[in-house]
């Protein structure tokens, strides 16, 4: 390669550039965050104010009502669902 094809080329090699080291920063960041979370060195948490009305519980389960004529989602192919949020009980 040239020095006048790179002169030419340098913006587009920059972006180029900028776009790889993005793409690697991403990469990185996501393991080194799954590391941590893995080994317990961070930790998620809901944490609210002292205000009672934002203070609650996530439900264990949660029952939801379905009739007889509600239809089954399906996919394109016509398919049931695999994994339905709602299944009849």
């Amino acid at each position: 390669v040239t020095e006048e094809a790179l002169f030419t080329n340098r913006l587009e090699l920059l972006k180029e550039m900028k776009r790889d080291i993005k793409q690697q920063v991403a990469q990185l960041s996501e393991q080194i965050f799954r590391s941590k979370l893995d080994k317990g060195d961070i930790s998620l948490r809901l944490l609210a104010s002292d205000n009672e009305k934002l203070n609650w519980e996530l439900a264990q389960t949660l029952e939801v009502n379905v009739s007889e004529h509600d239809q089954v989602l399906r996919r394109k192919d016509g398919a049931e669902l695999e994994k339905s949020l709602f299944e009849k009980v």
